[in-house]
């Protein structure tokens, strides 16, 4: 079945309609700001014992943050080898 160049046009304009509609709203969407307040986060929050964590800007804060983490991380690596050292000695 052989379609007339007609229809192949509309449905060309169809689809270009379509893509213009999906790109406008994508484009709004992404556009669009955030509008949760911090204070209503912080309300649900209240009494969970969770606390906001401020990112860090400066580099000295930055340097210090990788130096925690590295600390984190060696203090979890000599727990679990503590424990697997256990679990082989029984």
């Amino acid at each position: 079945m052989i379609e007339s160049s007609e229809t192949i046009a509309m449905k060309m304009i169809s689809m270009l309609i379509a893509l213009l509609i999906v790109g406008y709203l994508a484009q709004k969407q992404l556009a669009s700001t955030s509008t949760i307040d911090n204070s209503a986060v912080e309300d649900a929050l209240g009494g969970a014992g969770v606390s906001s964590v401020e990112v860090p800007t400066s580099l000295e804060d930055v340097k210090k943050l990788e130096v925690d983490l590295n600390k984190l991380v060696q203090d979890n690596v000599d727990k679990q080898t503590m424990a697997l050292g256990e679990l082989l000695d029984n």
